[in-house]
């Protein structure tokens, strides 16, 4: 095994690790305290899902310097 692939396998391991031990607590975390960051949850007292999208008014000068 040469040093490069040693290397590679390291990062690898400390890569999962640290994914794992961040986001597992993360989610576990969400899940107890059952909060929906995505609001996927059906409401069966709502008429729509629907948002209504703000407007937003652009002339030429707000695109200068771009």
């Amino acid at each position: 095994m040469n040093k490069n692939s040693f290397q590679e396998t390291i990062l690898k391991l400390v890569l999962i690790i640290l994914f794992y031990s961040l986001f597992t607590p993360i989610g576990l975390i969400m899940s107890l305290f059952k909060v929906d960051l995505l609001d996927r949850r059906i409401n069966k007292y709502k008429n729509s899902y629907w948002r209504i999208k703000q407007k937003n008014s652009f002339s030429k000068s707000d695109a200068k310097g771009v």
